[in-house]
């Protein structure tokens, strides 16, 4: 299994942790378009989402993990490590705020589990995309 970050005009290989993948969709191996002065392990709030899912979904922790799993990890809303930021009416123009999270199951059936909004307080809908 390979994860690929992708922008216009270049693809970048991101490095795997015991064949999982998680990814906070912000450029963390991709050089294309990328402010020279942030870091390609990307920005502090990029990296604190990214290890609140790696200690989440930390195989040598949680050796097999589920959908559900996953959907807790990607809801959580813990101080330096959000991963769901939710915005206030106070900051829903000037902060960041999560538009949506993906959940691709790759087997025999292929499934897309998709939350349009913050997962920490939207709804997950799931959708078949391939079945034996």
């Amino acid at each position: 299994m390979t994860t690929l970050e992708c922008s216009a005009n270049s693809v970048a290989t991101v490095p795997l942790i015991s064949r999982r993948s998680p990814h906070t969709n912000h450029p963390l191996a991709n050089n294309d378009a990328r402010d020279a002065q942030v870091s390609l392990s990307g920005s502090v709030n990029s990296r604190a989402r990214l290890e609140s899912l790696r200690v989440d979904l930390d195989p040598d922790r949680f050796p097999r993990i589920g959908v559900d799993d996953l959907k807790t990890a990607l809801s959580a809303c813990r101080a330096g490590g959000e991963v769901s930021i939710e915005a206030t009416a106070a900051s829903a123009m000037t902060e960041p705020t999560t538009f949506g999270a993906a959940i691709f199951e790759i087997g025999e059936t292929v499934r897309a589990s998709i939350c349009a909004g913050p997962p920490s307080s939207g709804t997950w809908r799931t959708f078949k995309l391939r079945s034996p």
